[in-house]
């Protein structure tokens, strides 16, 4: 932590302790990126006495985007997927 990191923190906290303006909302805001995957893939066989087996391999059927954003006063909350 530096001091550019320490004032940049301040400012953040400033800004949450604002009392509430409809026209100027305080929100936070997260992205997650996911990928969806199937499992496709079959099993490994089983011998005669080892321990069952799996591989990790899986089937690829694209990706999305989880986006949050939370108003800072009141915890509300509003998700999409894209």
């Amino acid at each position: 932590m530096d001091a550019v990191f320490i004032a940049r923190m301040e400012r953040i906290l400033w800004l949450y302790s604002l009392p509430y303006d409809p026209l100027f909302p305080v929100l936070c805001y997260d992205e997650r990126p996911c990928f969806l995957i199937g499992e496709a893939v079959t099993a490994l066989q089983m011998k005669a006495g080892q321990a069952a087996r799996e591989h990790y391999a899986y089937e690829k059927n694209g990706s999305c985007n989880l986006l949050a954003s939370t108003r800072a006063i009141d915890g509300q909350t509003h998700c999409q997927c894209l």
